[in-house]
């Protein structure tokens, strides 16, 4: 089917393949940048979260202990104490959360029920190893309840040293990469946009460019036929055309030729041909008047004898 196709079709055809192909990789890259540069802000965002978070909780007490099943900053129990965790969110945004051990004691985050998700526990895995097995902070990604957030953990410790539970932020994930997947449909968007008008641009540049050929492909169909009255256009010109015009004049030319000798040769041999048929008319004519004097003479001596 594409071999069929006219040559400025092609050629168009293989620039939009070509612009497509730009735009793909266009998009693959600006979106790799795009992630790259969410996910720094994240971690930046991060940092400067937690650090309100540390100075709000601080607020309560400076010194954190755990008594029994209750955490204490200062002589407040955050325990369902949910003033510090919405002070943060009202300031920060995202979620935060008080940890006693592994387990939520106070936080914003919201099960699908609506309510706080008090009581729930940290899940095993990187977080888990980090702060409460090596008492590390963590920085990083993790499904808070089904949904990706952009995550912060600090251990908390006592007054000894030990780490008795966490504090932790987090922004959806969807709040950073959410404008990236608005830019990148835009930026397809503009893509197509600018290789359709390109590529309609290329097709009628091309089919202007190619207009003088059709011409000399018509002059070469009827030079074949034997056609040579046409007049070749295009031959003053410079470039590749101007060549295959020239081309097809010289074959013109030729076959003008060719027709002319032809002509000749056929004029020839009818000239050759009347020649023979005279000729053979006057020998029968001699010999019918040989027959008629040699006839007269028997006639001659018969009536003498």
């Amino acid at each position: 089917m594409f071999r069929n196709l006219s040559l400025p079709v092609k050629l168009t055809s293989m620039l939009a393949l070509s612009l497509l192909l730009v735009t793909v990789l266009v998009s693959v890259a600006g979106t790799a940048l795009l992630r790259d540069d969410a996910f720094e802000r994240a971690e930046e965002r991060q940092e400067v979260n937690m650090r309100v978070a540390w100075d709000i909780l601080s607020g309560y007490g400076k010194d954190f202990e755990r008594r029994g099943d209750v955490i204490y900053a200062g002589r407040t129990a955050l325990n369902d104490f949910s003033e510090p965790v919405d002070h943060i969110k009202m300031l920060v945004g995202g979620t935060a959360t008080v940890f006693m051990g592994d387990r939520r004691v106070a936080t914003n985050v919201k099960k699908p029920d609506g309510s706080r998700a008090v009581g729930t526990a940290l899940a095993a895995g990187p977080v888990y190893d980090a702060v409460l097995t090596a008492g590390k902070p963590f920085r990083g990604e993790a499904d808070i309840l089904g949904t990706p957030f952009f995550t912060a953990y600090d251990p908390i410790r006592n007054a000894a040293g030990e780490v008795i539970g966490i504090l932790y932020v987090g922004i959806p994930q969807a709040e950073f990469l959410a404008p990236i997947v608005d830019v990148q449909h835009k930026l397809i968007g503009v893509c197509v946009g600018a290789a359709l008008v390109v590529g309609l641009v290329f097709l009628w540049v091309t089919r202007r460019l190619m207009a003088p050929l059709r011409p000399l492909i018509e002059t070469i169909a009827d030079v074949a036929a034997g056609r040579t009255d046409h007049v070749v256009g295009g031959t003053e010109r410079g470039d590749e055309i101007g060549r295959i015009a020239r081309s097809v004049e010289d074959l013109r030319q030729a076959r003008e030729a060719q027709q002319g000798l032809e002509r000749e040769a056929e004029e020839s041999r009818r000239s050759q041909a009347a020649s023979r048929d005279r000729q053979s008319a006057l020998d029968t004519a001699k010999a019918e008047d040989l027959r008629a004097f040699v006839a007269q003479v028997e006639m001659g001596f018969t009536r003498l004898a």
